[in-house]
């Protein structure tokens, strides 16, 4: 099995979508990096940031458990293979890991 990228996405407030990325490894492990926000209230997000980086996925806040804890499979989520145009996803998945720590380093 080789790696794979994944672009996926959950409801959130006022029917907008939460996207974030998923990286299923070779050995079948997924892997999150999520954005969000400093809060969940609509008027007082306040400011966007990196804030699951690298994480398992099943120890994400996207983890794929509705609010009632029932299982949710990738098609619920919306999951979309990206096309990495022959390269690997295990080395676009450092890179954007090392992109999402930076930015992370800058803003903290």
């Amino acid at each position: 099995m080789v790696s794979k990228l994944f672009i996926e996405s959950k409801p959130v407030v006022l029917g907008f979508e939460h996207l974030y990325l998923v990286l299923e490894t070779a050995e079948g492990i997924e892997k999150v990096i999520r954005g969000g926000t400093e809060r969940d209230i609509p008027i007082f997000f306040g400011q966007l940031e990196v804030v699951e980086v690298d994480k398992l996925l099943s120890e994400s806040e996207d983890k794929r458990v509705d609010g009632n804890g029932n299982v949710l499979t990738p098609a619920q989520r919306n999951q979309t293979l990206i096309n990495l145009d022959g390269r690997d996803a295990q080395d676009v998945w450092d890179i954007a890991v090392q992109h999402a720590r930076n930015i992370n380093d800058r803003f903290n």
